[in-house]
């Protein structure tokens, strides 16, 4: 029985709502300004709130079953209709599409002082033949992205959109940085119609 209470995330509500803030991220998208160019990144912050990313860190150590329901359920509300369209608007995209595949996506755990870098060219996915168009990093803990000559420090919770070379194919790197404590990422990739996309 003391084994059981000791699990920190028992009586939370971790499972019962969800894991993305909609209200937070409504609330972020209503202050975007379209007057930046597709080329730049755009930033939404806290929309998992700093309670939910230490229960997750707590999970992954304590609970690794209930750990992986957890990121399963952000998989599954990151690629929900609700939240793409709230990430088109805040990144100027159109059309966006899921990928269930989840192609190089998903949880990219950290151990401190280490680099993890994604190239971010616009490629061709060679299961549905859809072309990526934006690269969604969720922070489950504080790090710091590069991106296109940018650095930008991600607390635990926030989310940082980048958009994908549609033009010339290069490649734009981006760096996530540890900094000295471990981190966790999730990465999400949404895609559009090769003859449709919207720069």
């Amino acid at each position: 029985m003391s084994k059981r209470n000791s699990n920190p995330t028992e009586n939370s509500y971790l499972f019962n709502c969800g894991l993305i803030d909609y209200l937070q991220l409504t609330s972020c998208i209503e202050e975007i300004s379209h007057s930046s160019t597709s080329t730049q990144y755009s930033f939404l912050p806290k929309i998992v709130s700093s309670k939910l990313c230490r229960d997750l860190r707590q999970l992954r150590s304590h609970s690794p079953g209930q750990f992986n329901q957890a990121i399963r359920l952000l998989f599954y509300e990151l690629n929900s209709g609700s939240v793409i369209t709230n990430i088109e608007y805040a990144s100027g995209l159109s059309q966006l599409l899921p990928d269930a595949y989840s192609l190089h996506a998903g949880l990219y755990p950290l151990p401190f002082l280490r680099t993890l870098c994604l190239p971010l060219d616009a490629i061709t996915h060679p299961g549905n033949g859809l072309r990526r168009a934006l690269t969604t990093i969720v922070a489950l803990s504080s790090c710091t992205v590069f991106y296109n000559n940018q650095t930008v420090k991600l607390a635990a919770g926030d989310c940082i959109l980048l958009p994908n070379n549609a033009r010339n194919y290069t490649k734009i790197k981006s760096g996530i940085s540890s900094a000295f404590s471990p981190t966790m990422v999730y990465v999400v990739h949404y895609y559009q119609h090769t003859d449709g996309i919207a720069i």
